[in-house]
């Protein structure tokens, strides 16, 4: 089985990194400068308090890693299992998404509207993490087969974003490669195993409801610019940023945009322009801005699989000052030995319902202590009525008449000299 350390390895970049996501890398320098806790983000959310999450507490990208490895480890693809699992887990008082925290756009859906996916090939929805999950869910397979058809059938159940399915299967095949061979070698690899499964599987995907067409452009694409990136060493970046700028209508300066692709061709880039990948390589990529939570994620993955080890052994407060530390290690070990059966999931679950409580507790009471500014109102010159409505009284005296008459003639005589002039 597979050794914990990639599942701690999610679990401390998936916490460290979730309160800075969507903060700008100016915004991140100018308010923390170094980043090397957990850190409290409310000071730089201002009217955004919203966005806030508990630091120290992991988000819904954890825990349905947790729950792929079991599901993995047990041999089970359907993604109809874990929708179930999710629509039967206990409901929290007003809050709509179960036990699952932060989730992003395809997790609030599978908590609100489980049935939505009864239907194959009708829902185009974007995903930043269902590489991880399927990739997480390859690697605690007993064997070394890697199931790449039953990890279309488990994307395709989720969504029918070509680009959301093309980019799991090539991430599964790179973790299932990158820890045996030099990382430049592996992303070939996976990028040439992608295209193969898309080339050779043409009427399995037609079966599956799919034109396999769409499929095997987006996995040429894939292959083109990773062999860019891997040409161009130490301007990943820069070659990412140029190949989106050609088709995209909204061109692009940093690669920290949120969009799965270029996240995940990013993610590659930082770890391969990286002599040893590392927890600072992980740590540094906090502070880069934009989409920060998944390109985190993503590259403490492949920097602990490359090294082969926990990379953040020497990080002792990242592991101490986890909240529930001692539970989600010691499930997280049980998993790598394989003694977690599906009913692991269900516990696991319960076990997350309290946590949740408290962190939505402590999210309201942020938000309703922050005071927010109602924006000035933009100031307007009065009309000719509003000036004269200010010397207008309930009951009129012979001085407030004065008054009036005084100022309805200083107007108008204004007025004729404006059209005299």
């Amino acid at each position: 089985m597979t050794d914990n350390y990639i599942l701690k390895a999610v679990l401390i970049a998936d916490t460290l990194a979730a309160p800075f996501d969507s903060l700008s890398h100016g915004h991140i320098k100018t308010y923390f400068r170094e980043i090397n806790s957990y850190t409290d983000t409310a000071a730089a959310l201002k009217n955004s308090m919203h966005k806030w999450k508990k630091p120290g507490l992991y988000t819904f990208v954890s825990q349905l890693t947790v729950i792929s490895a079991i599901m993995g480890g047990n041999r089970n693809f359907n993604a109809a299992d874990l929708l179930n699992f999710i629509k039967n887990s206990p409901d929290i008082e007003n809050y709509d998404f179960k036990f699952l925290r932060y989730p992003d756009y395809l997790t609030e859906i599978m908590c609100t509207s489980p049935d939505f996916f009864a239907s194959p090939g009708t829902k185009k929805i974007k995903s930043d993490f269902l590489p991880l999950f399927t990739a997480v869910m390859s690697m605690f397979i007993p064997g070394n087969k890697l199931p790449a058809k039953d990890i279309f059938n488990f994307c395709i159940s989720l969504t029918s974003d070509i680009e959301v399915v093309t980019y799991s299967l090539f991430f599964t095949f790179l973790t299932s490669m990158i820890n045996e061979t030099d990382p430049n070698d592996a992303v070939l690899q996976a990028c040439s195993s992608t295209d193969d499964f898309f080339n050779t599987n043409q009427p399995f995907i037609f079966s599956s409801g799919f034109n396999p067409d769409g499929f095997i452009t987006e996995s040429g694409k894939l292959k083109s610019i990773m062999s860019d990136i891997i040409s161009s060493p130490g301007k990943g970046e820069k070659t990412i940023i140029d190949n989106f700028n050609k088709t995209s209508k909204t061109p692009i300066t940093r690669a920290t945009i949120d969009n799965l692709c270029v996240i995940i061709q990013y993610a590659a880039a930082i770890v391969l322009n990286d002599t040893n990948p590392s927890a600072k390589t992980v740590i540094n990529s906090v502070s880069l801005g934009g989409s920060v939570h998944a390109i985190a994620v993503y590259v403490s993955v492949l920097c602990a699989l490359v090294s082969g080890n926990d990379i953040f052994a020497g990080e002792k407060n990242l592991t101490e000052d986890l909240i529930n530390r001692r539970k989600i290690l010691e499930l997280m070990s049980k998993i790598s030995d394989g003694k977690c059966g599906i009913n692991c999931i269900r516990e696991f679950i319960e076990d997350e319902i309290p946590l949740t409580k408290k962190a939505l507790e402590e999210a309201n009471a942020k938000v309703k202590k922050t005071k927010i500014k109602s924006p000035k109102k933009a100031r307007t010159r009065e009309t000719q009525d509003e000036k004269l409505s200010r010397h207008v009284v309930e009951s009129w005296t012979k001085i407030d008449k004065a008054r009036y008459k005084k100022e309805k003639t200083r107007q108008n005589s204004g007025d004729n000299n404006d059209y005299e002039n």
